[in-house]
């Protein structure tokens, strides 16, 4: 398959996982149940091993990991300091962070040892 084809069928599975969310957000009356099926489509489509949703915490300038997929039971309530880790570093610096591949990324804080 070419680069172009590869790249366009990745690019409908996306949109076709952001259809399915849209219609998951319009029925789903728990927010907790909203956010884990956005992640079960973020883990479909990026083929990731873990994927979380962090929320601000303003007092303590940190960020609790508010819903997960893939993570190990101790990373449940983890705090990370703003800017630390991908995620830290995106709140911090309000701009988005594509990281390809962690295992080469400075910026990639690692939660556990898998």
């Amino acid at each position: 398959m070419t680069d172009s084809a590869t790249s366009t069928k990745h690019d409908r599975h996306a949109v076709d996982a952001l259809y399915r969310i849209s219609g998951l957000l319009g029925k789903e009356s728990d927010p907790v149940h909203a956010l884990e099926g956005i992640l079960d489509e973020v883990l479909s489509v990026f083929s990731a091993n873990s994927v979380s949703i962090s929320l601000i915490n303003e007092s303590s300038d940190s960020l609790s990991i508010e819903v997960e997929k893939g993570l190990p039971e101790s990373c449940k309530g983890f705090k990370l300091p703003l800017g630390v880790g991908v995620t830290g570093w995106v709140v911090a610096y309000g701009k988005p962070f594509l990281c390809p591949n962690v295992a080469v990324e400075e910026k990639y804080f690692k939660l556990d040892d898998r």
